[in-house]
């Protein structure tokens, strides 16, 4: 089993958010967590795991586990550790799973779709082909995406593949992308709609044949606590 071992110390309330190799600390009351040595065999896959769990190996108060890794949530753990007696204490918190092995059904795509995003920067989000999953070849398509943002994320957009990073703030909630058929990887003119979002959305970089025919949104959200965002980029492939 992989296993993701989390110290800290705690003081009242933290939830505790786990993506990736990343872990990120939210005190709701007392003092700001203290990391203690958190280490892991594996980041958390970009896949729903198989036999995933929590133990307390270390903490006098309680930790619960509010949501397990889906494609809902960017594949990302949240605990709540709760220390209701005064004063600080450390806490060992270790999520595990079964190394290698994809939930039947699993969202994501499994370990096949971490394997091919793998050049991307991120972690691979969980992406719907309205026109089939081999739609590719005509001359106009579309990629929309939506979820609620608080700070700053880059989306990578190759092929039919979207992978997400964090770069400040916390983590996206519910998101959900679409293409319409998949990225060309060929010239092509391009134009990004914001629908919602009260914060920035720029397209960084167009494809083209020297960036791998790979797209760079950013999202960059000015506001306190997260907001909805949602956008559509579309292409027309040149003649």
């Amino acid at each position: 089993r992989e296993q993701f071992d989390i110290r800290l110390e705690a003081d009242e309330i933290v939830i505790v958010r786990v993506q990736d190799d990343t872990v990120r600390c939210v005190a709701e009351k007392g003092r700001p967590a203290l990391d203690q040595g958190t280490a892991c065999s594996a980041p958390l896959p970009p896949h729903a795991p198989t036999g995933f769990r929590l133990d307390t190996l270390d903490g006098r108060g309680d930790v619960r586990l509010l949501e397990p890794p889906s494609a809902a949530n960017g594949f990302t753990a949240t605990l709540r550790i709760e220390d209701s007696k005064k004063g600080s204490d450390r806490y060992h918190v270790r999520l595990s799973w079964v190394a290698g092995a994809v939930t039947p059904g699993g969202e994501g795509g499994g370990p096949a779709t971490a394997e091919r995003a793998a050049e991307l920067p991120g972690i691979a989000l969980p992406v719907s082909m309205e026109g089939g999953s081999q739609a590719a070849g005509g001359a106009e398509g579309f990629f929309d995406f939506q979820a609620r943002v608080d700070g700053t994320v880059e989306l990578w957009l190759r092929g039919g593949r979207a992978n997400l990073q964090v770069i400040s703030g916390d983590f996206v909630k519910q998101p959900k992308c679409a293409f319409s058929q998949t990225l060309p990887a060929r010239p092509a003119s391009f134009d990004l709609k914001r629908w919602e979002g009260r914060g920035d959305i720029r397209l960084l970089e167009a494809p083209s044949a020297a960036n791998g025919w790979t797209a760079r949104i950013r999202i960059a959200d000015p506001g306190s606590g997260d907001d909805l965002y949602r956008f559509t980029l579309s292409w027309e492939v040149t003649r």
